[in-house]
């Protein structure tokens, strides 16, 4: 796998999936209730990936949930991720109405996800662009994700990789014996174009 996830979708076609995970939310959030949406046309819509969507109010997390390995066709699975992300993650209290005008929605799509092979610590941080890389990391039935949109916060390698242990409640050592993978992702948002 290259620096690049070789993806790409129209401007039209991301913009349908941000309106419907918008749609999602609020639905969700007014009415607790599931929006119903037609089957689109474009085929990469009903392909499946792996995808997160990401609720942000003035640049601070406010909900982000996903799926890393693909079951359902990309347009279902946003609208479900869209609707867990506002309700359902266990960091946050549910969206309310009142911040439905303040959130901002980033969606961000997967490649297949590639095991690194490494010998000591030292070798996987060789390992890793800090630019370009998601990373999952597997320990003891447990699991973490943390997207390449997060180096921007945590640029050093070790402590990326620290934080991510302590997500998947591994310890801040975890990630030294854990299983790795690296991903890259397409992702955009409603007030900015693509990004990848």
């Amino acid at each position: 796998m290259g620096d690049k996830f070789n993806f790409s979708l129209f401007k039209h076609t991301q913009d349908y999936l941000l309106a419907s995970a918008r749609q999602s939310i609020e639905t969700a959030v007014c009415n607790n209730t599931t929006m119903a949406e037609k089957k689109p046309q474009e085929s990469v819509l009903n392909q499946p990936y792996g995808n997160f969507v990401t609720i942000t109010i003035a640049g601070s997390l406010r909900g982000c949930i996903g799926c890393i390995v693909p079951v359902h066709a990309l347009y279902l699975s946003i609208i479900d991720n869209a609707k867990k992300a506002a309700l359902h993650d266990p960091r946050f209290a549910p969206l309310s109405v009142d911040e439905l005008k303040e959130i901002q929605i980033e969606i961000s799509i997967l490649s297949t996800p590639e095991e690194l092979l490494y010998d000591t610590p030292e070798d996987l941080l060789q390992l890793l662009n800090s630019e370009t890389d998601g990373v999952i990391l597997k320990k003891d039935g447990r699991e973490a994700t943390f997207l390449p949109q997060v180096w921007k916060q945590l640029p050093d390698k070790e402590m990326f990789l620290k934080k991510l242990s302590l997500k998947g409640n591994m310890g801040p050592n975890g990630w030294k014996s854990a299983q790795v993978f690296k991903y890259k992702v397409l992702h955009f948002s409603e007030k900015k174009g693509i990004e990848s």
